[in-house]
C-alpha cells in the first residue's frame, strides 16, 4: 500500500486496520475495549519540550542545561542535539491533528522554563507565552484536555552558571516564580499541572553532576550533590503547590502532583531476605520522593544508608512537603528481580536511583529466564508489574489519586529500513495492550487509577541517545522536513478508544 505522511487534518491516514495487515500489528487484541474502563477514565500521549519542540534559539528562548549539554562533546552518544527536534514549535497545529485523529482525551506536554523566563528570572518572553497559549487553544479546540508538566529536565542554563542549579536552595524560589507565573496565565484553561518529572532518572542523567558551575563532579561527591538537588526539587514541588493551593485551586477547580518513575520490584525468592530487598529496593526507587510527600520525611532505609549525603527537612519543611500532591503520576517502565545476594547476573550499582545498599542487587532473569521481552533501551517490558506496583503503592500510601503519566517501549533506530518497516510496530502494539489489560486489574481491585498515558506521541530526542531511541505512536522522518507518520501502534489505539 502507499503510506501518506499524516498532514494536518489528514484523518483518513488512521482509518481502519486489519488484523493481519502489517499495519496493525499483525496482532489480534484480546478481549479488552475502552468501556471496559471507567467513563472517566483518560487515555492520552505525552510528551516533553525538549524533546519534540526544537526552536532552541527561536524568539527569545534561553538556553536550557539540554542546549548547552547537548552541544558538549560526546555528551550525546549519537552527536545528536535537540535544536529542531521534532520541530513542533512550529509544527504545533500538525501535533494537535495527531492527537485529534487518535481520539485521545488528554495531552501531557511540557513547558520549557526558557521559552518563559530566558535567563530562569527576570522579565517573561511574550514570544513563549504565545506559543503555548496558541498550544493549549488548539488543544481545547479539538476537545484534547492538556496536563502540563513544569519541569521536565529543562533547567535554565543561566541558573546553572549562576548559582549551580538544583545544587542551590535559590532555585526553590526561582522556579516557585515560573510556576506561579504559569498558573497565571495559563490555569485558567489548563485544570491539571505536574511540578516535575521524573526527579530521580533526572538526578542520574542530569542534575546530579552537570548542573554544578564548573562541571567538576567526582565520584566522592556525585552521591551527595545527587540527594541535595533531589531534596531541592521537594521543595521547589511543595512551594509552587502552596501557591497554587492558596490563590489558584479554588478559583480554577485545578489539581496539581507529580510524576515519579517508579519500576517494580519482584522478589527473587520467597525468602524473607529477599523479600525485605525488593521493600527496600522500592523504597529507594518510590519511597525517595514518595514518603516526604506522604508522611513528611525520607524513608528509613535511605537515612540509615546514605546518612551522609542525604539533607535533613527542618519541621517547617515537613508541613510543607506532607501532603503536596493532589495525585501521584507513576511513570512505568519495567520490573527487574530483586536478591539479597551477590549472584551472577545481579548488579548492586544501579542506574536510577541513583544508590542502592550492600545487600539489595538487581537482575533480569531468574533460572536463565529473563523477566520480560527487552526493548531497544535495554529495558524489560513486563506489564504484570504495573499491576503489582499499583497495588502496593495503594497499600503503602493510604489509596492517593494515581495516573500512568508515561509509559512506553523503544525500537532502535535502523537507517536501512523502509518507511513501512519502520510503522511496523507490532511490539508496541502488544505493550500498550497488554498495559492497559493490566491497568484495569488494578482499577478493579481498588487502585484509583484515573489514567494513562503513552510515551510517546511521536519518535522524538531520547536525552543521552539521541535519535536511536523511538518510543513513538508515530514515526517521524528527521531527514526530511520532520513529517509524521502513524504507526501500527497508532492505528490499534485510534480503534480501541473507538
Amino acid at each position: 500500500m502507499t503510506i501518506l505522511p499524516l498532514e494536518t487534518g489528514d484523518a483518513e491516514t488512521l482509518q481502519g486496520s486489519s488484523d493481519k495487515h502489517p499495519d496493525s500489528g499483525g496482532i489480534t487484541p484480546r478481549a479488552i475495549y475502552r468501556n471496559d474502563f471507567p467513563q472517566e477514565f483518560v487515555f492520552g500521549c505525552a510528551t516533553s519540550a525538549y524533546q519534540i519542540e526544537g526552536g532552541a534559539f527561536t524568539d527569545g528562548k534561553g538556553n536550557s542545561s539540554w542546549d548547552y549539554t547537548a552541544h558538549q562533546p560526546g555528551a550525546i552518544l549519537t552527536g545528536e542535539n535537540g535544536d529542531v527536534a521534532c520541530d513542533s514549535y512550529h509544527k504545533y497545529e500538525e501535533d494537535v491533528c495527531l492527537l485529534a485523529n487518535l481520539g485521545v482525551d488528554a495531552y501531557r506536554f511540557s513547558i520549557a522554563w526558557t521559552r518563559i523566563y530566558p535567563d530562569g528570572v527576570g522579565e517573561i518572553n511574550q514570544f513563549g507565552v504565545n506559543y503555548y497559549n496558541r498550544l493549549i487553544d488548539s488543544l481545547l479546540a479539538k476537545g484534547i484536555v492538556p496536563y502540563v508538566t513544569l519541569y521536565h529536565w529543562d533547567v535554565p542554563q543561566a541558573l546553572i552558571f549562576k548559582y549551580g542549579g538544583w545544587q542551590n536552595e535559590q532555585i526553590v524560589n526561582d522556579f516557585a516564580v515560573f510556576a506561579e507565573t504559569c498558573f497565571d496565565l495559563f490555569g485558567d484553561r489548563v485544570k491539571h499541572w505536574i511540578t516535575v518529572n521524573e526527579p530521580t532518572v533526572d538526578l542520574a542523567l542530569n542534575s546530579g553532576c552537570v548542573t554544578t558551575a564548573d562541571y567538576n563532579c567526582t565520584e566522592s561527591n556525585k552521591q551527595q550533590r545527587r540527594y541535595i538537588a533531589g531534596h531541592n526539587m521537594l521543595l521547589a514541588h511543595a512551594t509552587s503547590v502552596k501557591i497554587f493551593r492558596e490563590k489558584y485551586q479554588a478559583s480554577t477547580g485545578g489539581i496539581i502532583g507529580i510524576s515519579l518513575d517508579i519500576q517494580w520490584f519482584e522478589p527473587l525468592t520467597n525468602s524473607e531476605a529477599d523479600i525485605r530487598a525488593a521493600a527496600t529496593a522500592l523504597a529507594f526507587r518510590g519511597g525517595w520522593f514518595m514518603d516526604p510527600l506522604f508522611h513528611g520525611d525520607y524513608p528509613q532505609e535511605i537515612k540509615d544508608e546514605m546518612n551522609y549525603a542525604l539533607p535533613v527537612f527542618t519541621e517547617e519543611q515537613k508541613i510543607l512537603v506532607k501532603g503536596s500532591a493532589d495525585f501521584i503520576g507513576v511513570n512505568y517502565y519495567t520490573a527487574e528481580y530483586i536478591s539479597s545476594k551477590a549472584l551472577l547476573g545481579f548488579s548492586n550499582e544501579p542506574a536510577f536511583p541513583v544508590t542502592y545498599p550492600s545487600d539489595v542487587y538487581v537482575g533480569k532473569t531468574k533460572h536463565g529466564e529473563a523477566i520480560g521481552p527487552e526493548g531497544a533501551s535495554g529495558l524489560n517490558i513486563v506489564p504484570w508489574g504495573l499491576e503489582k506496583l499499583l497495588v502496593k503503592l495503594k497499600e503503602l500510601y493510604g489509596n492517593p489519586v494515581f495516573y500512568i503519566t508515561e509509559t512506553g517501549v523503544s525500537e532502535l533506530r535502523n537507517p536501512n529500513n523502509s518507511l513501512e518497516e519502520n510503522l511496523n510496530d507490532e511490539i508496541r502494539v502488544q505493550y500498550l495492550h497488554d498495559h492497559f489489560e493490566y491497568a484495569l486489574n488494578s482499577v478493579k481491585r481498588g487502585v484509583q487509577l484515573r489514567g494513562i498515558f503513552a510515551w510517546s506521541l511521536m519518535d522524538n530526542f531520547e536525552w543521552s541517545w539521541g535519535y536511536d531511541y523511538k518510543f513513538g505512536l508515530h514515526y517521524v522522518d528527521f531527514d526530511d522536513g520532520q513529517k509524521r507518520y502513524p504507526k501500527a501502534s497508532a492505528l490499534w489505539l485510534k480503534q480501541f478508544l473507538q
